[in-house]
């Protein structure tokens, strides 16, 4: 009990941001009831652009598999415009809008025939996707970054599985808090218990060119592996492993860990640090069953203890 109590303490933290796009569940209940009733748009990327075509083919194999009990259809950036001009309230929309809004000239130079997320790893180039009103698309009220900005199969699944996930649960709560959410979350830890946890080493920081810490910090099964094996347990719901991801945030409260910031600077200082929360999901259920808080997207020794110190 007093592990859980320190947990929902930590997570209270982590989320307690009122910005719509700051914090990684944070979507508005009353954002959340108006789209209750309403079809999902798909929007489509410019085909022009070499990793347009890469993106449409996800988001139309992925969003209908893992956006479960929705109408959804699929248009172009100029359909979904006439939309808002119109004021139309019958759609919102999803969009993978870095490939739009981010001039990106890192990814214009990687091909989509090969593997760029070590190079855009590195680089700390991340992607988003946004939710928006169909009269409201100009201003998104719900980003998700995913760990690179190129259209990854394993990224799209796992955003999309998050962001439904997180709707769904504050559509059918009549009751539904934040506190809630957070403690559900919370008492799925035990579910690691029984998963054999795959880190994918692009995560890991390597010490003295071994990753023999991690055996020493982290006292459950666990599998060193690659983002393309993870990706093919999650498409087929494995019932037996959990996975590591890295979703990016901003944190608009935490301002460098104090009230002013590190350095001073105001309210607005560090507002656009990018922060990254380490999680472990079920492979079967696309369910978020533990996770740690790091200012560096790679798993260090502090985010391994994390992971279980909650059901040890």
């Amino acid at each position: 009990m007093y592990y859980f109590r320190l947990l929902l303490v930590f997570l209270s933290l982590i989320f307690a941001s009122s910005q719509s796009n700051a914090q990684i569940f944070d979507i508005k209940l009353s954002d959340a009831k108006k789209i209750k009733e309403r079809k999902l748009i798909v929007v489509l990327a410019d085909t022009t652009r070499a990793w347009g075509k890469r993106s449409n083919d996800l988001v139309k194999s992925i969003v209908p598999k893992y956006w479960d009990s929705i109408s959804i259809e699929f248009m172009d950036l100029s359909q979904v415009r006439k939309l808002y001009a119109s004021k139309n309230t019958e759609y919102f929309t999803l969009e993978f809008s870095s490939l739009r809004n981010q001039k990106n000239p890192l990814l214009e130079k990687l091909s989509p025939e090969v593997d760029p997320r070590s190079v855009l790893w590195n680089a700390k180039e991340h992607g988003y996707f946004e939710l928006a009103l169909s009269e409201n698309f100009e201003k998104p009220f719900y980003k998700f970054r995913t760990a690179v900005s190129a259209p990854i199969e394993g990224d799209f699944i796992i955003a999309v599985q998050q962001i439904s996930k997180l709707i769904a649960y504050k559509k059918l709560d009549p009751g539904f808090s934040d506190k809630e959410y957070f403690r559900s979350i919370a008492g799925k830890a035990q579910i690691l218990k029984d998963r054999t946890l795959m880190i994918d080493t692009l995560q890991l920081k390597r010490f003295f060119k071994t990753f023999t810490y991690v055996s020493e910090e982290y006292t459950q099964k666990y599998q060193l592996t690659d983002f393309a094996e993870i990706t093919e347990k999650i498409k087929g719901s494995d019932s037996v492993v959990a996975y590591t991801a890295v979703i990016p945030y901003t944190d608009v409260l935490g301002r460098g860990k104090s009230f002013e910031g590190t350095t001073g600077g105001g309210m607005d200082a560090y507002e656009g640090n990018i922060y990254y929360l380490h999680v472990v999901i079920d492979a079967r259920e696309g369910e978020i069953i533990s996770f740690a808080k790091d200012e560096n997207a790679n798993i260090e020794r502090r985010s391994l203890r994390q992971f279980v110190r909650y059901f040890e």
